[in-house]
């Protein structure tokens, strides 16, 4: 929640719905610390769909 920046709540809800890179490991959910830093930077990335 630290690297995403997100709510409890929130971060629980995206991980729910796949928006979150992560593994669920019997009753864990697993996440790379590498991927979530790539995933935020990604997610926070200007678009460069400009005219």
């Amino acid at each position: 929640m630290k690297i995403t920046g997100f709510s409890r709540t929130t971060f629980y809800r995206r991980v729910k719905d796949g928006d979150i890179p992560c593994v669920r490991a019997i009753h864990r959910w697993i996440f790379h610390r590498e991927t979530l830093i790539a995933w935020r930077e990604k997610l926070l990335a200007p678009s460069r769909s400009a005219p």
